[in-house]
Parts: structure tokens; C-alpha cells; sequence
């Protein structure tokens, strides 16, 4: 039996013990036809606060169960319209977490997400099975991201809620969420860690061009679909999306042989012929002038961040082979 990826089965759970949950004091039946008709909007733009302070056990039950609800459904409510699960390669996972995104990296990158909400695999690296991440605007759909809401599974039953501002770097983000957990109840012992992970994963798939197998990209949501009445009801997709991350760099990185040196002379200051092998250069700022040097007065000082790259692939490395069953078509010809 093959087993769901991990957020099907979160959905497919969660909406099925949220048959037992009440949304303003509303029982729920069809839920996310529920929630809409009770919110007044698409269920991925109900703001966190709305389910914060509208959910609610039925049986008066425990308020954290509820809180936790709430975040789930936040979430769930985005990535169920695309789906997406981003899978890296096992190497060059092994080679991003080895260097974490630089603390002084702006978070203003994370609106770079490929979708508005995605599923990142993680392996159970730092102890962590996958997280979602959504993007929020205040400015309402459509709107500029402000912020970048994080779920994450450590396999406990107990998923761990963040919230990234925008406007503030990696590192200050990490020791705000830090700081909020210690004065809430305590922090998961590895937090630290885990969140420099995450944050390492999430500029990788944000960068300029993040190394997609086959060059697939994902593509932006469908527009809603207008129905009698003029509502209108963003579909989600039927199925799953899986995106793999890193195959040809991983297969490079794999393959290529250790770093050698020629043997020619070294002390002279003559080349050594040293090769280095490909690597994830880590997201860092770089800065430099602009505007001609006879004119000082008009040069200028530019800095910008620059994502995680491969150093040293070739565009034309091979990719592994990849063998994807095709079912036949009724009525074709065997």
C-alpha cells in the first residue's frame, strides 16, 4: 500500500475531525463551504485572527486543542487550492543544512515563494518531518506579502505555528519566535536549529533560479471560478503536486571527483590548478559602486542579497534518468 505524503493525510484528518468543531458557534458539516459561508470570504483569506477567536470545541474542550485547530485550518484553507509539495534532493539537503542562511538576511526574500502556501519536505533532518509555509498580505488577495506563516511537524501530533515578519532579518525573527516560545510555555529543545533549517530551505526555493528537475516550474493559481449568484469559489486542485528540488546539482555534487592540485610549481604564485567541486555558495550581501570614478560625487554604493547559487555545475550536466508509470488511455491499442 503506497502511503499519502504527509499533508494529504493532515488534510484528509483534519477535515474529518472537524466535523466535531464549531466555527462561530456554528456546527460544522461540509467544512470549508461552512467556514466561507459563516466568514464571508474564500476560507484562504480568513485571516488567523477570525480563526483565533471563532473556533471552538463543541464540548468546551481544551482551549490549546482549539488554537491548534485554529492554525492547522489557516493554513490548510491556502495550500489545499495548489497542493504543492517541494521534495529536495537528499545531497543537496545534506549541503544546505551544513550552512544556514545568513542571520543578517532580509525576510522581505520569503515573498519569493513559488505559491502562496507550500509542503516542504525535510526527511526528518533536525528532527523535523515537513513544515507548510503560506504567505499573508494585509493589503487583502493580491495584495504585497507582509509576513510568512510557518507550520511545522516534528512528528509529535504537535505542529509548532510561527509567524515571520517582514522588515526584520533571519536572525532577529529566530530569536523573536524564540523569545515568544520561552514566555509561552517553553521551547522544543532543538528550536534553534530547526528554524535555521527551515529558513535555509524556504531562500534556496527563493531564489533567482532554483534548480527544479526537468525545468518544471510551478504555475500560479487558477483564477476562481464565478458561479450562479456572482460568488465566486477558488477550486482546489484534485491532486497533489510534486515538485522535486536539486536533482541535477545533487547528481553533480554526488559524482564529481575529490579536489586535486597539479603538480606544478606553487611557491612562484603560478596557478596550482586546483578544482573545486560544486557546492551551494551560501546566501550572502554583496556590495559595489556604481557611476563612473571621475566623478566621485555621482558614485554610488549599492548592496543587495544574494540567494543560494550553485558554483561549478555545468548548465549541461546530465540529469538522473527519471521513469514515471503512464496509464493507457481507454480504447488505445496495446
Amino acid at each position: 500500500m503506497i502511503e499519502k505524503p504527509r499533508p494529504v493525510a493532515i488534510l484528509e484528518t483534519f477535515e474529518a475531525r472537524a466535523k466535531h468543531m464549531q466555527f462561530q458557534g456554528r456546527p460544522v458539516r461540509s467544512f470549508w463551504e461552512s467556514i466561507e459561508r459563516a466568514a464571508g470570504l474564500p476560507a484562504h483569506m480568513v485571516p488567523m485572527a477570525t480563526w483565533n477567536a471563532a473556533w471552538r470545541p463543541t464540548d468546551g474542550g481544551d482551549e490549546d486543542d482549539a488554537r491548534m485547530a485554529a492554525d492547522i485550518a489557516y493554513h490548510l484553507a491556502q495550500w489545499r487550492l495548489s497542493k504543492g509539495i517541494y521534495r529536495f534532493d537528499p545531497t543537496l539537503l545534506d549541503e544546505l543544512a551544513s550552512g544556514g542562511v545568513p542571520e543578517n538576511t532580509p525576510c522581505e526574500i520569503f515573498a519569493r515563494l513559488p505559491e502562496p502556501s507550500i509542503w516542504v519536505e525535510t526527511a526528518g533532518r533536525c528532527h523535523l518531518d515537513g513544515f507548510f509555509a503560506r504567505l499573508w498580505s494585509d493589503d487583502g488577495e493580491g495584495g504585497a506579502p507582509s509576513r510568512m506563516a510557518l507550520l511545522c511537524d516534528i512528528g509529535l501530533g504537535m505542529p509548532f505555528p510561527h509567524t515571520v515578519l517582514f522588515g526584520e532579518s533571519v536572525g532577529e525573527n529566530i530569536r523573536g519566535i524564540i523569545d515568544f516560545l520561552e514566555a509561552n510555555g517553553g521551547v522544543y529543545l532543538q528550536m534553534d536549529a530547526l528554524l535555521r533549517f527551515v529558513f535555509t530551505l524556504l531562500a534556496y526555493l527563493c531564489s533567482d533560479e532554483p534548480d527544479y528537475d526537468d525545468g518544471r516550474v510551478p504555475p500560479p493559481l487558477k483564477p476562481p471560478a464565478r458561479l450562479k449568484g456572482g460568488r465566486r469559489m477558488w477550486l482546489p486542485r484534485p491532486a497533489p503536486t510534486e515538485w522535486g528540488v536539486g536533482a541535477r546539482i545533487g547528481a553533480a555534487i554526488r559524482s564529481f571527483a575529490p579536489p586535486t592540485e597539479s603538480r606544478g610549481h606553487t611557491g612562484d604564485g603560478t596557478p596550482t590548478g586546483r578544482t573545486v567541486r560544486p557546492h551551494i555558495r551560501r546566501a550572502h550581501w554583496h556590495g559595489f559602486w556604481t557611476g563612473a570614478r571621475k566623478e566621485p560625487e555621482k558614485r554610488r554604493f549599492v548592496h543587495r542579497w544574494i540567494p543560494p547559487i550553485p558554483i561549478n555545475v555545468r548548465p549541461d550536466d546530465e540529469l538522473p534518468a527519471v521513469i514515471r508509470t503512464v496509464k493507457r488511455e481507454k480504447g488505445k491499442a496495446k
